[in-house]
């Protein structure tokens, strides 16, 4: 047994699936209740752009612990009994172990956030909103992009011995910079896979004169940053990749 089907064999038992979900739900929960006071007061259109703009405006909140919390749990499977050093030893690829990870946390990844757009989507029908399959399949992409450009190095971290512990401060302190960064400018907020997600959102919040929130609009510029987006997640993929190539391995 080699590749994926190993590595699906060796996490079966750790939950990875129940416990991410839990995190990613949380996100749900507080996009379910701010569609909820919007269409309790009536002031603002539940619509298919509001849905989305306010569950993309918690993801990078949620995305960065959510992704931690997968990679300890994906990578702690192999550190049990040491299994990478005795992989590499009986000479296996340690490249080709780490894009095997990395696949199937990716595969994670799409069922995860598959799960947290759907739910959220799900609670704004139930409040008058339409489905806009283009929008919903912009910011899927943009939520997936991110994940795994985020996930790509956190796993060259987390598979150098017992390096969990330092995933979840990253998780936690990318968790806190997703809430500080909401207001910061694009360029900065570029510079984080998490809040890439402020900076690429296809929505908009829009504001009245007295600077209240009036509205939610599509967002154009936003969501032209995509590209750019997906572009840095291909050389931050590529960089871990050869950063786990030379680095040696910790028992």
């Amino acid at each position: 047994m080699t590749g994926i089907p190993l590595e699906i064999a060796k996490i079966k038992r750790r939950r990875v699936l129940p416990i991410t979900l839990a995190v990613t739900l949380s996100g749900v929960a507080w996009t379910a209740m701010a569609i909820g006071k919007m269409a309790a007061k009536g002031k603002i259109t539940v619509d298919a752009v509001t849905v989305l703009n306010q569950y993309n405006s918690v993801l990078p909140m949620v995305a960065p612990l959510m992704v931690a919390v997968l990679i300890v749990r994906v990578a702690g499977a192999e550190q049990e009994n040491d299994m990478l050093t005795r992989l590499v030893a009986a000479g296996a690829s340690r490249t080709s172990l780490w894009i095997n990870k990395l696949l199937l946390i990716a595969g994670f990844l799409v069922i995860i956030h598959t799960i947290g757009f759907a739910g959220a989507i799900g609670f704004g029908l139930g409040s008058g909103a339409t489905f806009d399959a283009g929008l919903t399949a912009q910011c899927l992409v943009l939520a997936l992009v991110t994940s795994v450009e985020l996930a790509a190095p956190l796993l060259v971290i987390a598979l150098r011995g017992n390096r969990q512990p330092v995933v979840i401060a990253i998780g936690l302190a990318l968790t806190v910079a997703g809430a500080l960064l909401s207001l910061a400018p694009v360029w900065l907020q570029m510079v984080l896979p998490s809040t890439q997600i402020y900076a690429a959102n296809p929505t908009k919040a829009v504001f009245d004169a007295a600077n209240y929130v009036s509205g939610y609009a599509l967002n154009p510029e936003g969501a032209a940053l995509i590209p750019l987006v997906a572009l840095i997640a291909a050389a931050v993929v590529a960089a871990s990749a050869i950063v786990h190539r030379m680095w040696k391995v910790e028992a």
